[in-house]
């Protein structure tokens, strides 16, 4: 539950995520999403999830930046 992939992957949505680094919990955690999330895993959100981190997202998101900053 570090890092830059806490802003990507959405829990139980489009995978899961374990609190600390052991085999105990890396295979709970794979066994959850093997049991639950696998079979309720919609394409569609996970297209959701990465297209906010699209390249053209990134350059929306930063003109904007530029032009708030610019103006104020």
């Amino acid at each position: 539950r570090g890092g830059g992939y806490t802003e990507s992957v959405v829990e139980n949505k489009t995978g899961v995520f374990f609190d600390e680094l052991t085999v105990e919990n890396i295979e709970d955690a794979v066994s959850r999403f093997d049991v639950s999330i696998h079979r309720n895993i919609k394409r569609s959100d996970l297209f959701d999830q990465a297209n906010k981190f699209s390249e053209e997202k990134f350059i929306t998101d930063f003109r904007g930046f530029i032009t708030d900053v610019t103006v104020n």
